[in-house]
């Protein structure tokens, strides 16, 4: 009688009496779950008006394909614009981010809108006199802790032919309005709000 395997060698890993923590640097095929904290707050920035990114945010200064992340891009008149985020786990983050036309348009009940630059200033990211400002939801503080947030923001010129990284939404709302200026949007990347988890190396405990 022939015989049939199901298996050819069988082993049960786990944690042994002794664990040690997992070396992210550790070269193979084990690596270590790590994710970047969710964003919790975004702004607007005019350098060229002498304003500069606050302490603990970071600056969208390049888009995806190497571009200049100006939400001016191409303009002539209007100032750079650019955007900045913070990360962090000390507040809810960010569930939702928008683009809204002033005038066509009307806030939601549970959104807020970024009124002012980081330098106080009007934060219209539109080129043209027709005012457009950025607007974003955050998670009630009673949220689960896998609910969807936002991980991650680019900026795109669409008319230099670039389209939206895998796994980001793209706003389907030009940021340059006027008759001179690129094609922008603006994109950004939702995934589970993940708590930090520490990984430890297995070990085989039968085989």
């Amino acid at each position: 009688m022939e015989e049939r395997r199901v298996a050819d060698y069988f082993v049960v890993a786990g944690l042994p009496e002794k664990p040690e923590l997992l070396d992210d640097s550790d070269s193979g095929h084990l690596k270590g779950y790590s994710t970047k904290p969710p964003i919790t707050d975004i702004g607007v920035v005019f350098p060229g008006l002498g304003e500069t990114v606050p302490n603990g945010y970071e600056l969208i200064e390049l888009t995806p394909t190497g571009l200049v992340a100006d939400l001016n891009h191409g303009s002539m008149r209007s100032p750079e614009c650019f955007l900045c985020i913070r990360r962090g786990r000390d507040r809810p983050p960010l569930v939702d981010i928008g683009v809204m036309y002033e005038g066509k348009e009307r806030l939601m009940a549970d959104a807020e809108m970024v009124l002012m630059s980081v330098g106080e200033r009007l934060a219209n990211v539109n080129n043209s006199t027709a005012k457009t400002f950025i607007t974003y939801r955050r998670a009630h503080p009673t949220a689960p802790c896998n609910a969807l947030v936002v991980v991650d923001v680019c900026v795109i010129v669409a008319s230099k032919g670039e389209f939206p990284p895998h796994a980001f939404c793209m706003i389907a709302k030009n940021l340059n309005k006027g008759l001179m200026g690129s094609d922008v949007f603006l994109c950004y990347k939702k995934s589970m709000n993940r708590p930090p988890l520490i990984a430890y190396k297995p070990e085989v405990l039968f085989r």
